[in-house]
């Protein structure tokens, strides 16, 4: 576990200065190391339990669409939930999701 947390560490620093397509893949080789590590409960984030298995989805590199698909919900809720999550963790963009949701 801590092998992959240091990877995720080293996937964010690359996202300094990359464009948005190499984000979006940086982003997505996050989310691949996050495929097999256990749910984030809720209240250990302080989110709501909808809001931390979006957390959980978004950082598995699901798209915001890939993500209102299995939600059941539109992806422009999905783009609300995510931005309220974003300002509850302090992050800015997934990779950074992804990051914190494997330290925790």
């Amino acid at each position: 576990m801590p092998e992959v947390a240091a990877l995720l560490t080293a996937l964010l620093e690359l996202m300094e200065g990359a464009s948005d397509v190499d984000s979006f893949r940086v982003g997505l080789l996050a989310g691949l190391l996050l495929k097999e590590q256990p749910a984030i409960r809720a209240q250990e984030l302080d989110l709501t339990e909808r809001q931390a298995e979006l957390a959980v989805l978004v950082a598995q590199g699901m798209s915001n669409s890939e993500v209102g698909e299995r939600l059941g919900i539109a992806s422009a809720t999905v783009k609300k939930h995510l931005e309220q999550v974003y300002n509850k963790l302090g992050v800015s963009n997934r990779t950074q999701l992804a990051v914190l949701m494997m330290r925790r």
